[in-house]
């Protein structure tokens, strides 16, 4: 990974009740188009882990396409 992204924010929508927080976070594989995933929770520690968890699943799913059929049409060629 080049770069990790996490950004962070409370929601209220205007309505009253528990503010939700939601977690936004930006992977950059290198070679690869970024990926971004967002995860809404009540707490931060679980906006976080619901983040994380969302982008390990993308992230498998995309090394697992890598390595079915080689490289695939969001790699980056090297000028």
């Amino acid at each position: 990974m080049s770069n990790v992204h996490v950004h962070l924010s409370a929601e209220t929508g205007g309505r009253i009740g528990p503010v939700s927080m939601r977690c936004r976070l930006e992977v950059r594989p290198e070679g690869h188009e970024p990926l971004a995933v967002m995860h809404r929770a009540l707490s931060k520690d679980d906006a976080v882990r619901g983040a994380v968890g969302d982008m390990r699943g993308v992230l498998e799913r995309m090394f697992r396409r890598i390595d079915a059929h080689g490289a695939t049409e969001t790699t980056r060629r090297s000028a």
